[in-house]
């Protein structure tokens, strides 16, 4: 596996008296599927904003393939890095297909129209997750769940190799949250793409991740899913008492 992202000494937060979070050293790989998880509060939002360069880091600094994401024009990093959010800014009148063609904007020269490799990237990602029979419909006659598929669709459209998503579980039933768990999972062993998620539900991504990045008492600590898994990391990350049996 190559070398996707690398983080030295990061510090997060608002302003530089109010630190939320530090990440001494950390390497991503490409392909990897990777939770951010912790209490609410304790910075998860911060960090993706940060890697967006949305806000700047109080120290520290991030790379993806090597470029330092503060020092880069917005469309570098438009080809660099994606994002879904669990409830995204949308004209709901726009259709699926119409809603799937905008990943490929920052691809298109003066003249706004779609190449010949963009139609291809939006034929193979509609194959992919299956969209097909959802293409003509508006975004609001569709469910929770596949909204939060065609965003991911969007997303891959954009062909960036780190996709981050925010609580892409959200708002789903049971059954749609393990599902959703599934198409990550396929996602990443077929496209070799990097998704950073973050979330809360525990007993649906423990098992399919390959890393969990765990914010607690003002540190991000990466952990295996099996290390995380047992008590008292568990009571620590979510200061609580509430879990007891070692897994």
């Amino acid at each position: 596996m190559s070398t996707l992202v690398e983080i030295s000494d990061l510090r997060i937060g608002y302003k530089q008296e109010v630190e939320l979070a530090h990440l001494k050293n950390y390497t991503l790989e490409a392909g990897k599927l990777v939770v951010l998880t912790g209490a609410n509060g304790t910075g998860k939002t911060t960090l993706f904003k940060t890697i967006l360069s949305e806000i700047s880091p109080l120290s520290g600094q991030i790379l993806i393939q090597g470029k330092n994401i503060d020092t880069i024009s917005s469309v570098e990093r438009a080809l660099l890095v994606s994002v879904v959010l669990t409830r995204q800014p949308v004209y709901p009148e726009l259709t699926v297909s119409e809603l799937l063609r905008m990943g490929r904007l920052p691809y298109l020269g003066w003249s706004g129209k779609l190449s010949h490799t963009d139609k291809e990237k939006i034929e193979e990602i509609i194959h992919l997750l299956k969209l097909d029979a959802l293409l003509e419909r508006k975004l609001y006659q569709i469910s929770d769940g596949q909204l939060q598929k065609v965003f991911l669709g969007r997303a891959l459209i954009q062909d960036t190799p780190l996709i981050l998503m925010d609580e892409p579980t959200s708002f789903l039933d049971w059954v749609n949250k393990h599902h959703m768990m599934d198409i990550l999972s396929t996602v990443v062993e077929k496209t070799k793409k990097t998704i950073l998620f973050s979330s809360h539900d525990l007993p649906v991504f423990a098992d399919n991740v390959h890393e969990i990045l765990a914010i607690s008492n003002r540190e991000i600590l990466v952990f295996s899913p099996e290390k995380f898994n047992k008590s008292e990391i568990l009571n620590t990350v979510f200061n609580t008492s509430f879990f007891s049996n070692e897994k």
